[in-house]
């Protein structure tokens, strides 16, 4: 997982630095308890829509079906069962948890 690939610089900086201060300053709260801020780059997302879609087309042509995240979501897919837990994973560990584990961050009044 190369992270200048996957993620805005400001993204990159603030988890380097790992301060409270520098989550806040890329977080806003558009809604009370709703908390917003720029992490993948527009070329990663892009890839990750087109690689889920080539899935999904050929699960389509086999007649396979896929679990979707709840039954209310006819979209949406389980990442894991196209084989990207090990990226997911390293996702969470080394850069959403970092934001998580701040002390005071965690209930943000931005």
């Amino acid at each position: 997982m190369n992270p200048n690939r996957f993620f805005v610089p400001s993204f990159l900086n603030i988890i380097s630095e790992n301060t409270e201060e520098g989550f806040r300053n890329i977080i806003s709260e558009p809604s009370p308890g709703i908390l917003t801020f720029d992490m993948l780059q527009p070329d990663f997302c892009k890839m990750l829509l087109d690689e889920v879609g080539n899935i999904e087309n050929w699960l389509h042509e086999t007649r396979f079906r896929i679990m979707r995240p709840n039954t209310m979501n006819a979209y949406g897919a389980v990442l894991d069962d196209f084989g990207l837990e090990t990226m997911l994973a390293k996702l969470m560990e080394d850069f959403i948890l970092p934001m998580s584990t701040s002390n005071e961050y965690s209930s943000c009044n931005c």
